[in-house]
């Protein structure tokens, strides 16, 4: 079966307006609504998976695709409707982001900036390694994204915040 690979800049907004980032990945707009990019999706899927037998792996990325509310809904329809799906992210604030996304993402692309809790991108990374997913950890550093190895992130992360994997417990505790 032949691959058909679709990358989707989903939006050029992103909340966090890091002074690094490239207007072009920031200095959007709000996205549109969900049943615009739903019905594109299933429009590239009818085209390419239905009518010409084609698979599909998707990439998507943004601005910051976690700014979109509904992108849940969106990763599982194309998820649900393709053999690979990709994600370009900072990672988001929430918690619940991963939750409600992790099932659908094989590969991820994470952005570690300053501000973000290292707890939760340790929760992220922890939960990658756990499913054998694959994932890459890169840093912005002013203007452009410098690869780093995993271990020397998670050694940052751990001197950042100390005892995370106590923290994460106890955060997973408090919703049960």
């Amino acid at each position: 079966m032949e691959k058909t690979i679709i990358s989707w800049t989903l939006n050029d907004y992103c909340k966090a307006q890091c002074e690094y980032c490239p207007t072009h990945s920031r200095g959007g707009g709000l996205p549109p609504e969900i049943n615009e990019y739903l019905r594109v999706a299933q429009l590239l899927i009818d085209s390419y998976r239905t009518k010409q037998g084609r698979s599909i792996e998707w990439i998507f990325n943004g601005g910051e695709p976690f700014d979109m509310d509904y992108m849940p809904q969106l990763l599982k329809l194309c998820r649900g409707n393709s053999d690979n799906l990709t994600l370009h992210t900072s990672g988001g604030r929430l918690w619940i982001d991963w939750w409600a996304v992790e099932p659908y993402v094989d590969n991820l692309v994470l952005t570690f900036h300053h501000w973000q809790n290292p707890a939760l991108i340790k929760y992220i990374v922890d939960t990658f390694k756990s499913k054998g997913k694959s994932f890459t950890i890169s840093a912005p550093i002013r203007n452009t994204h410098v690869q780093e190895d995993i271990n020397r992130v998670l050694d940052r992360l751990d001197r950042m915040e100390g005892k995370l994997d106590d923290f994460i417990r106890e955060q997973r505790s408090a919703l049960n």
